[in-house]
């Protein structure tokens, strides 16, 4: 499967900063991807931003992102909170 990170750039930015979506109906990003996700990441950089930081910087591997222990346990959480205590866990190195 290929990743894609949605990105943009806001006046309103002071730094680059990730987001999460988790989607009840997947968008399809057709050809860009292998299959609708419904599990999204996102970044938001300040306007002018010479460039984003790769997402490999958000985890020892950008593969780790799409394990299926990872995806799953994103899948099945109860509340933001849980997401971000996952999110957390899987990317710090």
């Amino acid at each position: 499967m290929a990743s894609l990170i949605p990105h943009c750039r806001s006046l309103s930015r002071p730094g680059p900063q990730p987001g999460f979506a988790r989607l009840s109906q997947p968008v399809d990003f057709a050809p860009l991807t292998d299959r609708p996700p419904t599990l999204i990441f996102t970044i938001a950089a300040p306007d002018g931003a010479a460039r984003l930081p790769p997402p490999a910087s958000w985890a020892s591997s950008p593969a780790d992102l799409m394990q299926s222990e990872f995806t799953d346990a994103l899948r099945q959480a109860a509340d933001a909170e849980e997401i971000a205590r996952i999110v957390t866990r899987q990317v710090q190195p």
